[in-house]
């Protein structure tokens, strides 16, 4: 099903007004990077705008804050301190409940894809999947939403959590996504080794 443009500006405006709270400097930009990522993933695909749409948005809205210049390992004790995927899917249930735009069943699924876009090793649904894959190409889509870790706490992302995810993206485009973003990740980290010397 489309989502109405209407309805996916209020749902954005929200979404940026919770990302403010978390990982200064990443959430906001990673996010919108996800969005466009799973607009491609539903063009080659195939899945319903008006579920698999809205929990992009709000996928990390349920992080606490983290200041400008926060490294992996601060990120990654944030995330076993507190599941950002449930406090988002809790935080999304509350507004989509108010806006009186989506059925209760809809408004379930949008909120257990939240808080299951994490997890990676259980996939048996296709929408969770087509969540996971935007997600994860967000994360390393470098040319358009830079990484803002250092150069370390950058290559230890790519070297560890994010070699661990990979073999998880399994759709066809997303393969192919993932195989263009690799090659321009290595682009990236050559560009900037040379900036800085």
């Amino acid at each position: 099903m489309k989502l109405d443009k209407k309805i996916e500006a209020k749902i954005k405006k929200q979404a940026l007004k919770l990302l403010k709270i978390g990982r200064t400097g990443w959430d906001i930009r990673h996010t919108l990077c996800a969005v466009k990522w799973m607009k491609k993933l539903i063009k080659f695909e195939g899945g319903d705008e008006k579920t698999l749409i809205p929990a992009i948005y709000f996928h990390d809205a349920g992080y606490e804050e983290l200041p400008l210049g926060f490294s992996h390992k601060q990120c990654m004790e944030l995330k076993k301190k507190k599941d950002h995927g449930a406090a988002g899917a809790k935080l999304a249930k509350k507004y989509l409940t108010k806006i009186k735009y989506f059925k209760k069943p809809e408004i379930e699924r949008i909120a257990y894809l939240i808080k299951n876009h994490n997890k990676h090793d259980n996939i048996k649904k296709f929408d969770r999947q087509l969540i996971f894959e935007a997600d994860g190409l967000a994360q390393i889509d470098w040319h358009n939403c830079p990484p803002s870790y250092d150069k370390k706490n950058t290559e230890l992302f790519l070297n560890t959590t994010f070699k661990k995810r990979m073999k998880y993206i399994k759709t066809k485009s997303g393969k192919k996504m993932l195989k263009r973003l690799l090659a321009k990740t290595e682009e990236y980290l050559t560009d900037r080794k040379e900036a800085n010397n």
